[in-house]
């Protein structure tokens, strides 16, 4: 196979990586899924600080993509680039999901029925993104550069393991309701990509 094709895989397991940030979906074992803070905060002020996190979150992601991109795109990089800038681009959105769930584990807890909840099952979804990231990173980072065939195959399993748990913490969020929050969310700029 060729170079170009192993850049257009890699280009499309980016693509599943976005799928997964997307999703509002991470998650993490280093840290603690319980909110730093445990007093009340006020329904819009919850909404307005997630929403805030979680936009920063994919512009910065989204910033990293057009880096990836433009380094798979820009002359003719080898196998070995590949992967490094997969792996690379990889550990960022690891660090970046991480430094989102501390973000949002220092909310605290929407002053709603189920608030503490929700806080927590957010910050787990959040964690297990974080930590499908890493593990994804490990996978690449194993990939062989010299058999084109075992890069492109991994490459392509990376994509798809990366859609799929996308879909499984993404239902995380579906299963999340709120109308509290979804009414307070309503009247937040922030949020109007969100909701």
């Amino acid at each position: 196979m060729h170079r170009s094709s192993v850049r257009v895989l890699a280009v499309a397991v980016l693509a599943a990586l976005l799928a997964a940030c997307g999703d509002d979906g991470t998650g993490t074992a280093s840290g603690t899924s319980t909110p730093t803070t445990t007093a009340p905060v006020p329904a819009a002020e919850y909404a307005e600080a997630l929403c805030t996190a979680a936009t920063d979150y994919q512009t910065t992601l989204d910033a990293r993509n057009g880096e990836f991109q433009t380094g798979l795109n820009t002359g003719s990089p080898t196998p070995e680039d590949i992967k490094d800038a997969t792996v690379a681009f990889l550990g960022d959105a690891a660090d970046e999901t991480q430094a989102l769930a501390e973000e949002i584990r220092s909310i605290g807890v929407p002053d709603i029925d189920g608030g503490e909840e929700i806080a927590v099952q957010v910050v787990n979804a959040i964690e297990q993104a974080e930590d499908l990231f890493a593990t994804t990173q490990d996978e690449v980072e194993a990939l062989p550069t010299d058999d084109i065939a075992a890069l492109t195959q991994g490459l392509q399993d990376a994509g798809t393991k990366l859609s799929e748990a996308a879909n499984e913490i993404g239902s995380t969020f579906d299963s999340l309701e709120s109308e509290e929050l979804t009414t307070a969310a309503e009247d937040i700029p922030a949020c109007a990509d969100i909701i």
